[in-house]
């Protein structure tokens, strides 16, 4: 039996009697365990079919823009004055035979006119009175910036003849003359895109306009304002409709992986800093849009107070979506407000509520600066302040909001 236990032993390495813990090892190295905390790959991210609306909306757009620039570009462009006037002694002003280029003026056109010069200057008038004088319009008793000479009519030497340029300044050319034409454009109709004025003559020796007389200004296309608003709302919409299945508008990476689900993923929910990003992406793009289809200028449109609030609304997305990048996604989706509102689908939060009144109340205001005054707003500092409190207030809860979902 000793013998027997010897060859047993003897033959063990070479039978591979002893060779199963080495088999063992063996598969343990090459087909490893899967980890308990390794997540399923979740399947590839695709915008919805409602992205062609979004797609078809900038089309639109960028042909509105090439319009409106062509547009423009045609007033600019168109000669300046009739010469023909009909005098009346008994008259301050008279305007060109052609209507469209006298009473009936156009932005980025010219308006021309005849100045009774006796009755402006004195019955003494002499040429060199007008020797380097330059001559101011006034629209509604406001300065608009525009300076001009005048010339003696051929026709008549007691009368001037004086042509303006139509342009809106920019801000470095002058802030109260850019106010002014502001709020000569935004009291403009929208169904006509026009309006009527009272147009004044003065110099730069006085500060209100010595003559005045009606007249009626166009002022943009309505038109194409029209299609320009209804674009962006179309692009904005298309544009959100197509992304509820992303993480462009919702926490993290917008689902979660779920075998239960016949797609295999459940939706997050929709995050309110983000959505509060994406209402004033649209409102500042969609306000500098319609300034520069109205009036054609793309300098001084933005005001200091813009850059502010978008620093804050800027700075609360990425603190948002810092503080939850080790929050567990879990929580799944419900109705919108439901979603922006509450912290877990069920409880209201006041932080929440707050906040997004306060978007609500400040994205008004824009709206209704940029419709009526053609500007962006300015915002008192009061004001400013009391949003970055607001917006703190809801990043200070996020914590204990986290924490609640762990």
């Amino acid at each position: 039996m000793v013998g027997n236990e010897d060859n047993d032993q003897a033959m063990g390495p070479a039978t591979g009697l002893q060779a199963v813990p080495a088999t063992s090892a063996t598969q343990d190295q090459t087909t490893p365990s899967p980890s308990p905390a390794s997540k399923p790959p979740l399947p590839p991210m695709r915008l919805g079919k409602e992205i062609y609306l979004a797609v078809v909306g900038v089309f639109i757009l960028a042909a509105v823009l090439s319009w409106t620039a062509f547009w423009i570009s045609q007033e600019s462009n168109a000669p300046g004055c009739a010469t023909a006037f009909k005098f009346d002694a008994n008259k301050d002003i008279v305007f060109p035979d052609d209507a469209k280029n006298g009473v009936h003026f156009t932005l980025h056109g010219h308006l021309c006119l005849a100045l009774n010069a006796k009755r402006y200057f004195g019955p003494n008038f002499n040429q060199a009175q007008i020797r380097d004088k330059s001559f101011l319009l006034f629209i509604d008793g406001k300065n608009t910036g525009l300076k001009t000479h005048g010339y003696a009519n051929l026709a008549s030497p007691d009368w001037l003849s004086l042509t303006w340029k139509i342009e809106v300044p920019t801000a470095q050319e002058g802030t109260e003359s850019t106010a002014a034409w502001k709020s000569t454009i935004g009291q403009a109709s929208l169904a006509t895109g026009t309006r009527k004025v009272t147009i004044g003559i003065g110099d730069d020796q006085t500060p209100s306009p010595v003559f005045e007389s009606p007249a009626e200004l166009d002022l943009f296309d309505p038109k194409m304002v029209w299609f320009g608003a209804l674009d962006l709302l179309l692009i904005a919409t298309g544009l959100f409709m197509a992304s509820r299945k992303t993480g462009l508008f919702r926490d993290g990476e917008g689902r979660i992986a779920d075998s239960t689900q016949p797609d295999g993923v459940v939706l997050t929910p929709y995050s309110l800093a983000k959505i509060q990003m994406g209402i004033w992406m649209l409102l500042t793009i969609g306000g500098f849009l319609l300034i520069w289809v109205t009036t054609g200028q793309t300098s001084g449109i933005i005001s200091p107070d813009i850059y502010a609030l978008m620093g804050v609304q800027l700075g609360t997305g990425l603190a948002a979506v810092y503080i939850d990048k080790d929050k567990p996604a879990s929580a799944t989706t419900g109705s919108f407000l439901k979603d922006i509102l509450s912290s877990d689908g069920v409880s209201l939060g006041l932080q929440r509520i707050q906040m997004f009144a306060w978007t609500l109340i400040l994205g008004a205001i824009f709206i209704w600066s940029i419709i009526y005054k053609l500007s962006f707003p300015v915002f008192d500092t009061n004001l400013l302040v009391l949003i970055g409190f607001v917006n703190a207030n809801y990043l200070g809860f996020k914590f204990p909001e986290n924490n609640k979902a762990v």
